[in-house]
């Protein structure tokens, strides 16, 4: 029957869920492009793997540690000046932008968090969710009565 069946009723106007995707996606585009045409991505990972291995050498305590502390510190040091060589003053411009966009999307899904607190984003029939009502309800789910989830 159809009382069984979830139906999601949209309580938020499409405009509004189209506008936030839209926002959403420009950023992901805007990081994706940064990192295509800039190379970025191969930057990060070889930046992490520099952090990575100064962490093994500086952290090499044991004897069978202490054997491969040569190859990891020579291997650091080859790292480190690819690493070098490939930081030039547009590509660090690009690595500062991708990082603030990645800020800038944490900050606008804040904000649209805190816009939409208040309102349901949608609403489903009380016979279709009552196990999960006080779940579903979170944080409102210890004020409210079990299967109480905007029906």
């Amino acid at each position: 029957p159809q009382s069984r069946i979830l139906h999601a009723v949209a309580a938020m106007t499409a405009a509004v869920a189209v506008a936030i995707l839209a926002v959403f996606a420009a950023l992901d585009l805007c990081k994706f492009w940064i990192s295509e045409i800039m190379g970025t991505g191969e930057v990060w990972l070889l930046q992490q793997d520099v952090k990575a291995l100064r962490h093994s050498v500086a952290s090499a305590v044991t004897p069978r540690s202490q054997e491969h502390r040569t190859a990891q510190a020579r291997l650091l040091r080859d790292k480190e000046a690819t690493l070098l060589s490939k930081q030039t003053p547009p590509l660090r411009r690009a690595l500062f932008y991708s990082h603030y966009l990645s800020l800038v999307k944490g900050l606008c899904g804040g904000l649209i968090t805190l816009q939409l607190w208040g309102e349901p984003l949608f609403s489903v029939q009380r016979e279709s969710v009552w196990p999960l009502g006080r779940w579903l309800a979170a944080p409102h789910g210890k004020q409210w009565e079990a299967g109480a989830v905007a029906v």
